[in-house]
C-alpha cells in the first residue's frame, strides 16, 4: 500500500491484467492459495480508494507532537491532541492496524492531499493506545515516506492531522493465511479437502445410521429444543461426525431465511458444550457473532440439564467498542471477564488472600478481639494524656468530642466478618462462574459454592438477636478439631437445632472448606491482562469471534486443541478469509451454515 501513488490507488485497472477468475477446481494447494493473491490486492486498493474519496468527511484528530524513532526507518512516536472536530464530525481514536493520512491540513477534496506537490503520506498504527492514562494518546506509526521533524523545541510547529481511512487488520490476516509455506505446515489436511473438492462428488448422505442418531438424541435430550426433523437431522449429523475421531469432515447446513438456521446452530453449540467438544464459532460480522452467542447463553440459562455447563466454558472476544456488549453478554465477554478475574488473581486482595484472612479470623476471632481491646486501651490512654497537655478551653473541648468507640465482642465479630465476607464472596462467586471448568477440579467448584452458602448462613446467625457475647466467646474459643462435622451437612444445618449449635457447626464447616480450598486450589499467579486472557481462551469449550479475529488464537497455546469450527453466515464470508480459522492446529471438523441466495461477501472492487 505504501508503494502506491495516489494515481495508483485511483487506477481501477492497476491489477487488471493480473486478476483472474478464481476457478472452481484446483491442481495444487499452491495454485489454490495464489488464486486469491491479486484479487486481495485489488480489493485492498479499492477499499483505500473508496476511503480517500470520502476523506473530507472522515473522522480526524490533531497530532500534538511527532518524534522520530532513531533506530527504525520512517517510524515515529506521536502524541494526540484533544479530540476537537468540526461540528457533526466524529472524533478519531486510532487503533493498531489503522491506516490514516498524515496531513498539515484537513482536506476538502482528494486533490488537497497533494496540493503542495509532495506525495501524500500514509501512516500505519503499529503500537500504542493504552486503555487509560497518559499512554492512551501515545502511538508508534510507520509512514510511507519520511516526515519532517523539527530539530528545535522553540521552533513553531505546523499543524498536523491524522485523517482516518480504514483498518488493514483483516487484509493483513488474510495475506498471512495465503502464504503457501505457512499453510503447508499448519492444518493443511482439512484445507486440502476444500481445494480438492469437486462439485460432481457432492454427497448429501450421512455416514451415520438412524439408530446412532436416535441414541445421540436421547443421550443429549435435544427434544427440549423442539427442532423440526430437518433441523434435528442436521444437528445429529454434525454431532455424529464429531464423534469419529481421527476422521476430518466438512459439512454444509443450508437453508433460506426463516428455516431456523440460528436455532439449529445454537442447539448444535449447546450439544458441543455438553459433550465438552472444543469448538470455535465464527461469523463475518460482530452482529452475527453476538446473535449466536446470545442464543447459546439463553439456552444454557434456560435448560435445567445445563448444570454441568459453566459460563466460564463460553468465551466471546473481539473489539469492545465495535461489539457494543450488553449486560447479558458481559458475562461471557473476554475483556469483562478478565477485569473480574484480575481482581481475584491480585496478590494483595485476591482469592488466596481472602481465603487466608477469613480462615485466620474464624479460627482466632477472640485473639483478634483481644488485640483490638488492647489497641482501644492504648488509644484511650493516649487521649487522656493529650487532654492533660491540652492548653486552652476550646482545644480541650475539641479533644473531648473525639470519643473512642469500644465495640462489644458481637459488634466486633460481625463488623470484621462482614468486611471479609464481602471480598471473599466476590472472589468465590466470580471464580465459580468465570473459571473454565478444566482449570480446577469439580470438587473445588463444589467447595466454592458450599463456602458461599456457609458464609451466608454464618452472617445470618451472627446478626441473630439470640446470639450473645458469651455464646460467641464459647463458640469461637472452640478448636476446629473438637468438632466432627461433615461439610455436606451444611445444606441441613438450618433445620431444628439451637442458634448457638448452628453457629458452632457452620463455623467448623467453613474453616474445613477454607483449609481445603487453600491447599487444593491452584490458579495462575498473575494479574497481567494478556496472561489472564490466554488462560480463559486455553480452557474454554466454546469460543465466539469473527473469522478475522480468530487469527489471535494462532498465538494461544491450547491445553486441549480445538476440534470443531462452526461458521455462520458463511455465504457472506470471503473464502480466503475462512482460511484464518481453518488453519488453527488440529481442527478436525468444519461446519458451514448459510444461504447461497442471500447477500454475498462485501466486495468493493468492480
Amino acid at each position: 500500500m505504501f508503494s502506491w501513488s495516489l494515481e495508483d490507488v485511483f487506477n481501477e485497472h492497476l491489477f487488471k491484467e493480473k486478476v483472474k477468475n478464481i476457478p472452481e477446481t484446483f491442481s495444487s494447494l499452491e495454485q489454490y492459495l495464489s488464486s486469491y493473491t491479486y484479487p486481495l490486492l485489488e480489493e485492498t486498493r479499492a477499499d483505500l480508494c473508496s476511503s480517500l474519496e470520502v476523506s473530507s468527511q472522515a473522522p480526524f484528530i490533531r497530532i500534538h507532537s511527532l518524534q522520530k524513532v532513531t533506530s527504525l526507518e520512517m517510524t515515529y512516536f506521536i502524541e494526540l491532541g484533544n479530540g476537537e472536530n468540526s461540528v457533526g464530525k466524529e472524533s478519531y481514536t486510532p487503533m493498531v492496524a489503522d491506516i490514516f493520512v498524515l496531513s498539515e491540513l484537513r482536506p476538502r477534496r482528494v486533490s488537497d492531499l497533494t496540493r503542495d506537490g509532495r506525495p501524500y503520506t500514509l501512516a500505519l498504527v503499529v503500537k500504542g493506545g493504552g486503555s487509560e492514562g497518559p499512554t492512551a494518546k501515545m502511538f508508534v506509526i510507520k509512514t510511507s515516506q519520511e516526515v519532517p521533524v523539527s530539530s528545535r523545541e522553540d521552533e513553531p510547529r505546523k499543524s498536523l492531522f491524522a485523517i482516518y481511512l480504514s483498518s488493514v487488520n483483516s487484509y493483513n490476516r488474510i495475506w498471512k493465511s495465503l502464504d503457501f509455506y505457512t499453510v503447508r505446515n499448519k492444518n493443511a489436511s482439512i484445507i486440502k479437502m476444500i481445494w480438492e473438492y469437486n462439485p460432481l462428488d457432492a454427497d448429501e448422505c450421512s455416514s451415520s445410521s438412524g439408530a446412532a442418531f436416535s441414541e445421540l438424541n436421547v443421550t443429549l435430550g435435544l427434544d427440549r429444543f423442539k427442532l423440526n426433523d430437518s433441523q434435528l437431522n442436521a444437528v445429529l449429523d454434525c454431532l455424529s461426525e464429531s464423534d469419529q475421531h481421527g476422521k476430518k469432515s466438512i459439512k454444509l447446513i443450508w437453508g433460506p431465511p426463516g428455516t431456523g438456521k440460528t436455532k439449529t446452530i445454537s442447539s448444535l453449540l449447546w450439544a458441543f458444550l455438553t459433550k465438552k467438544c472444543r469448538t470455535l464459532s465464527c461469523a463475518p460480522t460482530n452482529t452475527a457473532v453476538k446473535e449466536i452467542a446470545s442464543r447459546l447463553l439463553r439456552l444454557v440459562k434456560e435448560s435445567s440439564s445445563s448444570k454441568n455447563c459453566s459460563l466460564g466454558d463460553i468465551v466471546l472476544f473481539g473489539n469492545e467498542s465495535r461489539m457494543k456488549i450488553n449486560d447479558d453478554l458481559s458475562e461471557i465477554f473476554l475483556d469483562d471477564r478478565v477485569t473480574r478475574l484480575s481482581k481475584c488473581f491480585s496478590r494483595s486482595t485476591g482469592w488466596s488472600y481472602c481465603l487466608i484472612s477469613m480462615m485466620n479470623f474464624l479460627e482466632s476471632a477472640i485473639s483478634h478481639y483481644e488485640m483490638y481491646l488492647e489497641e482501644v486501651d492504648k488509644q484511650e490512654k493516649e487521649k487522656k494524656e493529650n487532654e492533660k497537655k491540652a492548653k486552652g478551653k476550646k482545644e480541650k473541648e475539641k479533644k473531648e468530642k473525639e470519643s473512642i468507640v469500644r465495640l462489644t465482642l458481637k459488634e466486633f465479630i460481625l463488623k470484621r466478618f462482614s468486611t471479609l465476607a464481602q471480598d471473599l464472596s466476590f472472589c468465590m462467586r466470580t471464580l465459580s462462574i468465570d473459571l473454565p471448568r478444566s482449570s480446577t477440579s469439580e470438587k473445588n467448584f463444589s467447595d466454592m459454592n458450599l463456602l458461599l452458602e456457609g458464609i451466608d448462613i454464618t452472617g445470618t446467625l451472627l446478626r441473630s438477636t439470640d446470639i450473645t457475647d458469651k455464646m460467641l466467646d464459647e463458640v469461637f474459643k472452640m478448636s476446629i478439631e473438637e468438632e466432627d462435622c461433615n461439610i455436606y451437612e451444611l445444606h441441613h444445618i438450618k433445620e431444628g437445632t439451637a442458634t448457638k449449635t448452628k453457629l458452632r457447626r457452620t463455623r467448623s464447616i467453613c474453616i474445613q472448606i477454607l483449609r481445603t480450598l487453600n491447599s487444593n486450589l491452584h490458579l495462575p499467579n498473575t494479574f497481567v491482562r494478556q496472561s489472564i486472557q490466554n488462560f480463559c481462551l486455553r480452557g474454554a469449550i466454546i469460543i465466539f469471534c469473527t473469522s478475522s479475529s480468530s487469527f489471535r488464537l494462532h498465538d494461544v497455546k491450547m491445553e486441549k486443541p480445538l476440534e470443531c469450527l462452526v461458521v455462520d453466515e458463511a455465504a457472506q464470508l470471503k473464502e480466503c478469509e475462512c482460511l484464518i480459522p481453518l488453519q488453527l492446529s488440529r481442527i478436525q471438523h468444519a461446519i458451514f451454515i448459510g444461504d447461497e441466495y442471500q447477500l454475498p461477501a462485501m466486495v468493493k472492487s468492480q
